[in-house]
């Protein structure tokens, strides 16, 4: 409310703000295959949104401006529904000679490099030291984690939670080499999830103040670009650990009365584009969980951070689906279930867009394999086709878009979306529609 409140006497006073005004009209519906027709679950919503979006960005010696925000106004009303949504960017900086001081929201530039959707970064305090022109500190000082939430990742899933409410709080550093064509990059953050979520309460001895679970994350991000006189390649490889521990009650199995957390991810892309064309590429490989004779956790695989990294409309808002583990705004998440799973797979998208003058045309394909629950399995990067699913996830998605060459501009997309789920005990068959349409002043 109090960033809300500096953006409405701020904006007005700004040299060039700019405005634009769409509306989003989305259908989905969808049908969840049971044993016998009774137990078969069919979903079908509907919804638009009026969304007036404010941008702004502005940059000296000494101090520098990038604010994006959006407000929604939906056709179904609800208790969960949010009005104030910031964009990737929401900061204001304070520029020294050296260095500089960052306060709000402010998007890292990691996992996007990977796929085109999938963010994360600071909301809170941070300093960004120059020791050159290529080479780069940043300290996250005090990181207030939600999971860096976007409506682009909420058209329907903008729903009560009823998991605890409670902070998290993340600090962290990220290091950064530019030379050339190459870009390098190590960052560490450490996570800890203090009183939020659903299961943050096991420990007795901390009754009230949180298990107090934590994350170590780490990563180091290789990125290569070759400018060539049909276009540039750019490819990218993105290796993540994560060390942690997750509080639970007491189980025989287990020593203590926590669930150790040590997993590996690796993700890559590569892509060819030019003024005409894009295409690309990539994948994501988390480790599995260690497992003992009768398949429970033992230790857990690599754990997510950030937003959801999938990109389509129904495998995001009709599916909720997580490629692995994962700390979302409801905390500690880990599920097998057929919605809202929290599950270890590989996961790849494909890619292709064509320009020409102001009409866009792009085909994008999402495919997911999840991991077998294996008994007495010793965790690691899964290369053995033998564990994983006989069954996919598959969403093919179709979009044609408009956006006319000037500064104030009208534009619309139209988007087609058909899930499948193959093979399975519970096939799964979704089709989904949009239309986004607004004006740029």
């Amino acid at each position: 409310m109090i960033i809300l409140i500096f953006l409405i006497f701020t904006f007005p006073i700004l040299s060039k703000p700019e405005y634009s005004l769409e509306t989003i009209l989305l259908r989905q519906e969808g049908s969840f295959s049971g044993k016998t027709e009774k137990e078969t679950e069919y979903v079908s919503e509907s919804d638009i949104l009026l969304v007036p979006n404010f941008y702004y960005s502005e940059e000296d010696k000494e101090r520098s401006f990038d604010l994006s925000f959006q407000l929604v106004k939906r056709g179904k009303q609800s208790d969960a529904n949010q009005f104030f949504w910031a964009g990737k960017n929401l900061y204001y900086s304070r520029n020294f000679s050296t260095f500089s001081v960052f306060l709000g929201r402010k998007q890292d530039s990691i996992y996007d490099t990977i796929f085109n959707s999938y963010y994360d970064g600071l909301e809170g305090l941070g300093i960004q030291i120059n020791f050159s022109s290529r080479t780069r500190l940043f300290l996250s000082l005090l990181d207030y984690y939600r999971a860096f939430p976007l409506l682009e990742k909420n058209l329907f899933l903008n729903k009560k939670s009823e998991s605890q409410k409670g902070a998290m709080w993340r600090h962290g550093l990220k290091l950064e080499y530019d030379k050339d064509s190459l870009r390098s990059l190590f960052y560490l953050n450490y996570t800890n999830t203090g009183s939020a979520g659903k299961y943050s309460n096991e420990d007795p001895l901390k009754k009230g103040r949180g298990d107090r679970d934590f994350l170590i994350h780490s990563g180091i991000l290789l990125q290569y670009k070759r400018f060539t006189n049909f276009g540039t390649i750019d490819s990218a490889l993105l290796f993540c650990v994560s060390r942690g521990i997750d509080k639970t009650l007491f189980h025989p199995v287990r020593k203590d009365s926590s669930l150790p957390v040590s997993g590996e991810m690796l993700s890559g892309k590569i892509e060819w584009r030019n003024p005409l064309f894009r295409i690309s590429s990539s994948f994501y490989l988390p480790d599995a969980d260690k497992t003992n004779a009768e398949k429970e956790i033992l230790e857990l695989g690599y754990t997510g951070l950030g937003t959801n990294p999938l990109s389509s409309q129904l495998l995001v808002n009709l599916l909720d689906f997580y490629p692995s583990a994962w700390i979302t705004e409801n905390a500690w998440e880990k599920s097998f279930s057929t919605k809202s799973a929290r599950r270890n797979s590989f996961f790849t998208q494909l890619g292709f867009q064509v320009q020409i003058e102001e009409y866009e045309l792009g085909v994008s394909y999402e495919h997911i394999v999840p991991q077998k629950e294996i008994a007495s399995y010793g965790g690691g990067l899964v290369w053995n086709k033998a564990h994983y699913e006989r069954y996919f996830l598959g969403e093919f998605t179709l979009s044609i878009g408009f956006r006319e060459k000037k500064e104030e501009n009208f534009y619309f997309t139209i988007s087609y979306s058909d899930l499948k789920q193959t093979g399975g005990e519970a096939p799964i068959k979704a089709k989904g529609l949009g239309i986004k349409a607004g004006m740029r002043f």
